[in-house]
């Protein structure tokens, strides 16, 4: 914040930009998703005035639809990227226009279109496959994963988390994508009453959110923990692991996922 208040006062615009940025990817990092937002729009009205690369401009509006993605508002995730990609042409940025795929994908998961999704979602693979590009390819993976998974294709689906995984924490050592791929597994190994499988990839999710201090995915593999005990019938661990959960929904202020554990907690009391 000193940065931004001292770039402001220096009227240094370029600078002033970078440094809303920076704040944003701060808030980001903490699961703060509201004041993220609010620093990434002023970057876009910023950058707008002051005429920068179209291109730049919409990488700007492809990390706020990232955002509104995380914080549960995919409606208006797509209306950011459909800003951006009018702002791009792909043959001039068709890596660009492949991220913008995919988190459209991510959004079209979120509003059930699960076709629209699919389609999306291997426009992008299939140019980050092709050119090698190992971090959205990735991102690709567990996004075909979740896609197939809500198709109801679990066999694609798991092929998918595990490529997705092993990426993760082998050619990149990346320890958030690692939580993601985690606890997709966990979900589809509890959707096929594997207790013992579900447990260990969730168990493996939450103990990297919990190092990283990711109180977004601490809550939902929480969540999803005490829906696995709750299936089998350890209903003190599902307590357990239900208020913990709603903690951390409470920290991040996700009201809809508050409302499920207090959903949960009630069924168990």
């Amino acid at each position: 914040e000193e940065a931004v208040s001292t770039a402001r006062l220096a009227q240094d615009p370029e600078r002033h930009l970078q440094s809303l940025e920076d704040l944003a990817e701060i808030f980001l990092r903490a699961d703060s998703y509201l004041p993220a937002l609010q620093n990434l729009n002023d970057c876009i009205q910023a950058a707008d005035r002051l005429g920068l690369d179209p291109s730049r401009i919409a990488t700007l509006e492809l990390k706020a639809a990232q955002t509104l993605i995380e914080k549960g508002d995919a409606p208006e995730a797509l209306r950011y990227l459909a800003r951006a990609r009018g702002r791009v042409a792909s043959d001039v940025h068709p890596e660009l226009l492949a991220r913008l795929q995919l988190q459209g994908a991510r959004a079209l998961i979120e509003l059930s279109q699960y076709e629209e999704a699919l389609r999306t979602c291997e426009r992008a693979h299939t140019y980050f496959r092709e050119r090698g590009l190992t971090s959205p390819l990735a991102h690709a993976y567990n996004c075909l994963g979740r896609i197939y998974f809500r198709l109801g294709d679990l066999d694609k689906a798991k092929e998918f988390y595990e490529a997705s995984l092993h990426l993760f924490r082998w050619d990149l050592n990346d320890e958030e994508g690692v939580i993601r791929a985690h606890n997709n597994l966990g979900i589809l190994y509890r959707h096929l009453s594997d207790w013992r499988q579900a447990t260990w990839h969730m168990l493996r999710s939450m103990e990297i959110a919990t190092r990283l201090g990711n109180f977004a995915y601490i809550a939902v593999t929480g969540a999803n923990l005490g829906i696995v005990h709750l299936k089998a019938g350890s209903w003190d661990e599902a307590r357990e692991y239900f208020d913990r959960a709603l903690t951390s929904y409470v920290q991040i202020g996700r009201e809809a996922g508050v409302a499920r554990m207090r959903i949960g907690l009630a069924a168990i009391a």
